[in-house]
């Protein structure tokens, strides 16, 4: 089937003047004209294009459309989506609302392609707070969920992961498209940034931190409390429990206080994710210790997330560390504790392996613990952006 007038028009206009976004377009996806969706949108594969949405718009903005279903694709935005879909529940661990996720995805993307000089239809999302540097996840927990009726420019879909572009066939793409727009000295600056992320990805520790306690900690919590309304509202219309989010059992919290480990403005940096963090995980109680040689006055048992901000003026301890002492205080005590975060500069004694899920958060980078899991913060990054 022969391609629109527009639509063709549209291709040449992004080729001669968008090259980064027309080398993405042709390596990433096959560009589908037809009424399969109202306007425009993406599955990961494939890029449909509504012809009569696309005569009512300027050729600026045609350009505009199929770069912003572009970067869905490279942000990974279909597989992302279907992945909390699958879940049942979103980056703040909330049951999953896939408009809320569209509509933050939009955001961040919108402003990316307003930054690099293309146009946009009118009533594209915008959000004064929001940038094109911002994670879509982050984005997602910090806007209110939208009215169920509310429309944009494009429609937006999940991807099967086995059938779209795989992260290492979107960094090839990305790498290509960059070196031919820098050829034709049409390489947006604003998007410099995002290529190097995205060719050498680096993941922020505070959503390491919170993806490892989502899949240690399973799935939401059921409640007769709240009907499940999709089930009330169909024939044989029945009363299901319905979902409240993720909740789970205990915690323990172990900060190692040794002489090298921790400074303040550190303490109150990792004090304020876990906060975020358990403030949506929901823990029945969270147990929390200074850790050197030994525990550090009292274990402080929190009752709510709230109070993890209190424990910065709590901190004590100096000299080694041992974190062996954490564990025996845990069997000691009787604390039936569902998982452990330690907290230390990883010159510790790590003692045995246990059968508990333990995730080490240690601030030298080249040290990992040698069982359970490990993530890396570094100190003096985090105080800078605490000062």
């Amino acid at each position: 089937m022969a391609r629109s007038q527009e639509l063709t028009e549209a291709i040449s206009a992004m080729i001669s003047q968008q090259p980064f976004f027309a080398v993405l377009m042709f390596d990433l996806l096959n560009v589908v004209e037809g009424e399969q969706v109202p306007t425009a949108a993406t599955d990961g594969r494939n890029l449909y294009v509504n012809p009569k949405f696309f005569k009512t718009l300027t050729p600026k903005q045609r350009v505009g459309v199929m770069a912003h279903e572009v970067l869905h694709v490279v942000h990974r935005h279909p597989v992302r989506g279907k992945g909390y879909q699958d879940r049942g529940f979103g980056p703040d661990l909330k049951p999953w609302n896939h408009q809320k996720f569209n509509h933050a995805a939009d955001y961040v993307i919108n402003q990316q392609l307003t930054d690099a000089g293309l146009e946009l239809p009118i009533g594209a999302l915008f959000h004064p707070s929001i940038t094109g540097n911002d994670l879509v996840d982050e984005v997602y927990c910090k806007i209110p969920d939208p009215p169920e009726d509310e429309k944009n420019f494009d429609e937006h879909m999940t991807g099967d992961e086995s059938q779209i572009p795989d992260k290492a066939a979107v960094q090839r793409a990305v790498a290509a498209a960059r070196n031919h727009a820098r050829a034709m000295g049409k390489m947006p600056a604003s998007l410099a940034q995002m290529c190097g992320e995205i060719i050498e990805p680096k993941v922020d520790w505070r959503e390491k931190f919170r993806q490892w306690i989502v899949n240690t900690t399973g799935g939401d919590v059921a409640t007769w409390k709240r009907p499940n309304k999709r089930k009330l509202a169909v024939a044989p219309h029945m009363y299901l429990p319905g979902r409240t989010g993720m909740k789970t059992g205990p915690i323990a919290v172990e900060i190692d206080r040794s002489g090298s480990a921790c400074g303040q403005g550190f303490l109150e940096t990792f004090l304020g994710a876990l906060h975020e963090i358990l403030r949506d995980v929901r823990p029945e109680k969270t147990y929390a210790m200074f850790v050197d040689t030994q525990v550090y006055g009292e274990v402080h048992e929190l009752d709510d997330p709230g109070q993890i901000m209190d424990l910065k003026t709590k901190a004590g301890g100096g000299g080694g560390t041992d974190m062996e002492v954490v564990f025996k205080e845990i069997d000691e005590r009787g604390l039936e504790v569902e998982y452990v975060v330690i907290l230390t500069d990883g010159y510790v004694n790590f003692g045995e392996p246990r059968p508990i899920p333990t995730l080490w958060v240690i601030t030298t980078p080249e040290i990992n613990a040698p069982w359970g899991d490990t993530i890396h913060i570094t100190v003096e990054q985090e105080m800078k952006e605490a000062a």
